[in-house]
């Protein structure tokens, strides 16, 4: 299905019935909404479920400058208004977990919110140890000398190219703008905005994610004023996947679906 946000073709999914309370998915960095239709159809049992594929995501349109979180969060909430949406439950992942954050927290949002599940959730930033440190210096202090004049004249796609070696898979996977945007995101702490969170929030992380820890997990727990948190043993950063079986019946419980 399509709708326009802000001038953009969004693409997303629908399960459930029209007239079921409704649940939105915000999904990760640099995934579809497919991956999460195992996860949709466990829930469209008592929910409308709606997945939109955020902007520079899947087969939605790139947006025109790099979006920040708080650009995301908007586009969450107008597309929720643009649906006629006033209220709902919430299910985010890594990179849509970041994005809850904001829109839970901003008085400017126009939706009631109720249930909350936040799983692998991206947000918090970490002091780096010495060694990486060092690392971060000589990666801006290398980008600085390639993106230079004399450089940049003699080799144009130097720069580029060296970004493209050292960064993350996800920001080798992306491109122009959606760059700029990753690394606004990453570089954004959301954890002073935990405390004014006012909804119930399970936290649901794998034992072995590599992405975003267990330790994670524990500090939102800490920071979150009603939290409760369920570690998937043998899972990773998906944990969904990983182990369906345990993580679904976790969800059953948590959203009160009754098979």
């Amino acid at each position: 299905m399509q709708t326009t946000i802000n001038g953009l073709k969004i693409n997303y999914s629908e399960q459930g019935a029209y007239n079921q309370k409704v649940l939105l998915i915000l999904h990760g960095w640099g995934v579809t909404a497919a991956v999460y239709d195992s996860t949709a159809k466990l829930l469209s049992q008592k929910y409308r479920v709606l997945t939109p594929e955020m902007p520079g995501f899947g087969d939605s349109e790139t947006p025109p400058f790099a979006y920040d979180i708080s650009d995301y969060s908007n586009f969450a909430s107008e597309f929720l208004q643009t649906l006629g949406i006033s209220e709902c439950d919430l299910f985010c992942h890594s990179h849509g977990a970041r994005t809850a954050i904001k829109l839970l927290t901003d008085p400017a949002v126009p939706i009631k919110f109720g249930k909350v599940v936040f799983t692998g959730a991206a947000g918090l930033m970490h002091e780096q140890p010495p060694s990486a440190k060092l690392k971060t210096r000589l990666y801006k202090a290398a980008k600085s000398l390639l993106a230079s004049k004399p450089v940049s004249a003699v080799f144009p796609h130097a720069l580029e190219d060296y970004k493209s070696r050292h960064g993350s898979p996800d920001y080798r996977a992306a491109s122009g703008v959606m760059r700029d945007s990753m690394v606004k995101v990453i570089n954004t702490d959301m954890r002073p905005l935990l405390p004014k969170i006012g909804q119930d929030v399970l936290l649901v992380f794998g034992e072995n994610d590599d992405i975003t820890s267990c330790q994670d997990g524990r500090i939102m727990e800490e920071e979150i004023p009603s939290a409760g948190l369920a570690v998937i043993p043998s899972a990773g950063h998906y944990a969904f996947l990983d182990n369906p079986a345990l993580f679904f019946a976790v969800l059953e419980s948590y959203y009160g679906i009754n098979k």
